[in-house]
């Protein structure tokens, strides 16, 4: 008799964003947006809040849709996911319709397409093109603080707030996909990613500490000046925080 050699069996690794920096760079984005929108008094009315808690009511029912499709509830899955897609949609629809101000309205539409793209990206929704739904997300989530400074014509801190937040959710969601990607979205890696999320989140508050005491100095509101040297500093503080 010939022994037969018994092949090792192949591990399938769930490869997805990590759980806890995934969430974390979701409701980054969020606060991003309920900053500029409290700092650059944009709510007068209440309706961004209610934008804010629909879409995040929507992003909820995503991710609980994706976890059921991993534990193969497909049917589940699908209609769960499809009705977070619906309030999604209608957060955007809020966005559109209800803000009187036209600048508001561009400003809280921006801001909802990009927090969904970051959720997208992290949960993620599909199985592919993460890292580039991220970068357009946080881009757009970028472009939407620059778009809320502009319109408030508040303070500096407006803009600063905001835009850190949004760095963070680049910086933060990157982590999420490049450990989903090392170690798998199982592994135990809680303490790094706490440990990841603490550094940013310091480094993001003596950014923040530091601008403003600098604007302290000079005018406390947005001249466009300011804003050029805003926009060149966020740049730079993106690039070091992916080096």
């Amino acid at each position: 008799m010939t022994a037969t050699a018994s092949t090792p069996t192949a591990i399938d690794v769930n490869r997805r964003p990590t759980r806890l920096s995934g969430a974390a760079a979701v409701l980054l984005a969020m606060t991003a947006l309920a900053a500029v929108a409290v700092l650059g008094e944009l709510d007068r009315s209440g309706i961004v809040w209610v934008t804010l808690f629909v879409e995040g009511v929507g992003l909820t029912l995503l991710a609980l849709g994706r976890g059921l499709r991993t534990k193969d509830q497909g049917v589940a899955g699908h209609a769960v996911t499809a009705t977070g897609l619906v309030v999604v949609a209608v957060s955007f629809g809020l966005a559109v319709t209800e803000p009187s101000d036209v600048g508001v309205r561009v400003w809280l539409l921006v801001g909802t397409v990009a927090a969904f793209l970051v959720a997208v990206a992290v949960v993620p929704v599909v199985d592919r093109w993460s890292r580039r739904v991220l970068k357009v997300g946080a881009s757009l989530l970028f472009v939407s603080v620059l778009l809320g400074g502009l319109v408030s014509l508040g303070p500096l801190s407006t803009l600063l707030v905001g835009a850190v937040a949004a760095l963070l959710v680049w910086d933060v969601g990157e982590h999420a996909i490049g450990l989903g990607e090392q170690l798998g979205r199982t592994a135990p890696t809680t303490r790094v990613e706490l440990t990841h999320l603490a550094a940013s989140l310091f480094v993001g508050a003596v950014a923040v500490a530091v601008g403003l005491l600098v604007s302290g100095l000079g005018t406390p509101t947005l001249s466009f000046p300011s804003f050029v040297v805003l926009v060149l500093a966020m740049v730079l503080f993106g690039v070091a925080l992916r080096n």
